[in-house]
């Protein structure tokens, strides 16, 4: 604050006047750019001029998570406001494995990379199905003149650490495999067609129009649903209580796993409860926090 308004707020009589000194600084520009930032680097490591954009723009229009989450996974150009969320996957669409495990840890807080080659030696939950499970809510998307794509076929086969090929069911990083329509490799003549049709839209510089079933859009359709939205919950709040903290409430901030305990786990459930009854935002969050006896005293300290 500047002295003036440090004065101001230290004479203040009023017995609420830290709850509006918070609520003005959280209208403030200066919140939106802080946040803007701070967002950046945590999905992204502040990467992509236009992802930036457009997490400035809906931090500045209301800030709900899950509907970031879920422009950023269906990489949406069906408004301009939301085009610049496609830079994620543009990012890494080339390295599907390190798509699939950078939305792993960004979104839901599991790092799920060394499950690639064999079961997690102490993890029982990760395991190489999880791991391929996921993959496969990827394996179907491409680059086409500059856009992300989906096709409607696509499997992932792999090898297991006993070295059988294993054709990868859809899952979630919990739960059981995810139901789908069925979906056969086209012909000859089909794909020709598919690439007339592609060439046509990169000559034209439009997207590809999704297909009738998307595994992008059932992962968000998986990720937020009310059995499993407490991994997506927990692993914002964690992030932002650390932040504000100087330490998560679980750590590290990747490892959010059975085998791994909260230091706090009654707390992290409620935050994370709050967070999602909140309608997914973190301004709700930031404020509860920096208004709490918890963060006061750390400050005071």
């Amino acid at each position: 604050p500047t002295p003036p308004e440090l004065t101001e707020y230290v004479f203040d009589s009023d017995l609420d006047r830290t709850v509006q000194a918070v609520d003005r600084m959280i209208r403030s520009t200066g919140f939106v750019r802080h946040q803007t930032e701070e967002l950046h680097w945590q999905v992204s490591d502040g990467i992509g001029k236009a992802l930036r954009r457009y997490l400035e723009s809906q931090i500045k229009e209301g800030m709900r998570w899950d509907r970031m989450f879920e422009d950023i996974i269906l990489a949406n150009y069906q408004e301009a406001s939301t085009k610049g969320a496609a830079e994620f996957i543009q990012q890494r669409i080339r390295d599907i494995d390190r798509l699939t495990n950078d939305v792993s840890v960004r979104f839901f807080g599991v790092n799920i990379s060394c499950a690639q080659c064999h079961d997690h030696p102490s993890v029982g939950e990760w395991t190489q199905d999880r791991y391929y499970g996921m993959k496969s809510f990827f394996n179907r998307t491409f680059e086409n003149g500059g856009f992300v794509g989906e096709k409607s076929y696509g499997k992932v086969v792999y090898k297991t650490s006993l070295g059988e090929s294993q054709e990868a069911t859809l899952q979630f990083l919990v739960g059981s495999p995810i139901d789908e329509p069925p979906s056969e490799a086209p012909s000859e003549a089909e794909r020709k067609e598919e690439k007339r049709v592609l060439d046509q839209l990169k000559k034209e510089k439009k997207p590809v129009p999704p297909p009738a079933f998307s595994r992008r859009a059932a992962l968000v359709e998986t990720g937020l649903h009310p059995e499993r939205v407490d991994y997506f919950s927990r692993a914002i709040v964690n992030r932002i209580w650390q932040r504000f903290m100087g330490r998560g409430l679980v750590e590290p901030l990747d490892q959010m796993h059975g085998d791994n305990t909260p230091s706090h786990p009654a707390l992290l459930v409620w935050l994370s409860r709050y967070f999602t009854d909140s309608g997914f935002d973190p301004r709700e969050l930031i404020r509860g926090l920096v208004l709490s006896q918890a963060y006061i005293r750390k400050i005071i300290t």
